[in-house]
């Protein structure tokens, strides 16, 4: 009974990561979508003129995308990874399958690229350069690699060990997104 407690425990740590994850991403992206438009109203002309020059600052914007990048994706790598390995012979423990953890990535993916946006446009008054355009193409291009990286990179060790199970009669449950 107690290798079950310790497992349901370590599930519970792991959807609490995800959970938490989760309501860092919607929290996050209402934040930077809604955020440069209520500041760009709030501030005076000048001041949004001022704030246009910096938002369309090539070296600022990509050192802002690179810390924003680093962030998010060492976050996501985070909630993905697995908790220390347990001593032989104990039961490994739970980790999100590609069914859970993918869709993470691509939501990531797309949050990120949102900050992107908005800081680009803040607040529809600035009007961006085809080199911003193309700073927030590569930055998001760079993004989404990243994060298929990061998920590839979780699961490659199991690709090679073997799995212990198909998981197609695990299908339609929560049990799939677990592992």
């Amino acid at each position: 009974m107690d290798g079950e407690q310790a497992r349901a425990a370590a599930v519970e740590r792991l959807l609490a990561k995800v959970r938490s994850y989760s309501v860092l991403m919607y929290v996050g992206t209402m934040v930077v979508t809604l955020g440069p438009r209520m500041a760009a109203n709030a501030m005076s002309p000048a001041a949004v003129a001022a704030a246009a020059r910096v938002v369309s600052n090539g070296p600022l914007t990509c050192l802002l995308f690179a810390a924003a990048t680093a962030l998010l994706q060492g976050k996501l790598a985070r909630v993905l990874e697995r908790e220390d390995e347990p001593a032989a012979g104990a039961a490994r423990a739970p980790r999100l399958t590609p069914l859970a953890a993918w869709p993470l990535a691509v939501i990531t993916w797309a949050c990120i690229t949102c900050f992107f946006f908005h800081y680009l446009l803040f607040g529809d008054v600035a009007a961006p350069s085809c080199a911003g355009w193309a700073v927030v193409a590569v930055a998001s291009a760079a993004n989404l690699a990243i994060a298929a990286h990061t998920v590839n990179v979780t699961w490659l060790e199991e690709d090679f060990a073997g799995r212990e199970g198909g998981g197609a009669e695990e299908f339609g449950r929560m049990v799939a997104c677990l592992r």
